[in-house]
């Protein structure tokens, strides 16, 4: 039986490493119950995280320091390789068949692939495209996702996408 590894997402690894993030304490305790051994982070969260400290530059500067210290240091980091790119574009073409944009008669309005990319919204299709990458990556190494963003459609469209909320609900908690 194979090991179970999991992908975390920037919602949950922003949380793990910030002492004063309220769910701090909670994002540790899961990891932990998960063993850090098997928990990976991708190269998105990392951008992620970033890209958060420089546009609100006004942040406690050695709060983002210890923050990004941590993520560095994170050892398990799972990049987009060659092998990516199928469950990728599996799962964008499953959301666009099942949530693209149809005319009356319920066929795709456009036909040029290239109208295809550029129209294609992560407004329309509800996803960011960072998560959509994350998701292929989770999918092509059969990692869970651990995430507490619903990511409805993806299950929809694609069963087999191990979706792993950290947060309780507020109904069963």
């Amino acid at each position: 039986m194979a090991i179970k590894v999991y992908l975390l997402d920037t919602n949950i690894a922003s949380a793990l490493w910030d002492l004063n993030n309220p769910n701090h304490h909670d994002a540790r305790l899961f990891v932990g119950a998960l063993g850090v051994d098997r928990v990976y982070i991708s190269r998105f969260v990392v951008a992620e995280i970033l890209y958060g400290h420089k546009v609100f530059a006004g942040s406690d500067p050695s709060r983002r320091k210890i923050i990004e210290d941590k993520m560095r240091a994170f050892p398990l980091v799972k990049d987009v390789d060659k092998h990516t790119v199928e469950p990728y574009s599996d799962i964008r073409a499953a959301l666009f068949g099942k949530y693209g944009d149809r005319d009356r008669e319920g066929r795709m309005k456009k036909k040029r692939p290239e109208s295809l990319v550029d129209e294609t919204t992560s407004e329309q299709l509800q996803i960011q495209e960072n998560d959509l990458w994350m998701a292929a990556i989770a999918v092509q190494h059969n990692m869970g996702f651990v995430s507490d963003d619903k990511m409805e459609r993806i299950k929809k469209v694609w069963p087999a996408f191990d979706l792993i909320p950290w947060k309780p609900s507020p109904l069963t908690s």
